[in-house]
């Protein structure tokens, strides 16, 4: 198969993407002006590479397989989840989200269990949102887990 996409690839000269030999150009541009005024303007270097990017993830998209495209979605989603932050989320809507997260991988073919998906939401959580672990998944967590985060520390 790489014998067929590799010289579409080449031929759209989307290959630097691909390889990482072209570099992403900035999103802004920063202009100094004659009276030491700085201008920021979007760069449209950057909007042409991110529409070349979006061209090569379309096509390589396009030659996948279903099995091979349920594959990349459920790693997409994994990667999704353990990198999600609450930041300045409620709560409850941040647990909504890596709820809705898990519930496309289990869509996709790959349910996560209960205890992994409270194990990536705890890991995005400060330690201020202790208390509303414990109470959130009192019923999930095992007897040694509760054990622990009554004595003040949450296992992850």
């Amino acid at each position: 198969m790489a014998s067929t996409i590799l010289p579409a690839i080449r031929g759209s000269r989307l290959l630097g993407i691909l390889d990482g030999s072209v570099a992403a150009p900035p999103v802004i541009l920063r202009v100094e002006k004659a009276d030491k005024m700085v201008e920021e303007s979007k760069n449209p270097a950057h909007a042409a590479l991110l529409a070349q990017d979006q061209h090569l993830l379309s096509y390589l998209l396009s030659t996948m397989t279903k099995e091979l495209l349920v594959h990349v979605s459920s790693h997409e989603h994994a990667a999704q989840l353990s990198q999600e932050k609450k930041g300045d989320l409620s709560a409850s809507t941040y647990y909504s989200k890596m709820k809705g997260i898990a519930d496309e991988m289990a869509a996709s073919g790959k349910k996560i269990d209960d205890d992994d998906l409270i194990g990536h939401i705890r890991n995005g959580l400060e330690s201020e949102y202790n208390s509303f672990v414990r109470a959130r998944f009192a019923n999930c967590v095992s007897a040694m887990d509760i054990q622990f985060m009554t004595a003040g520390t949450i296992l992850i």
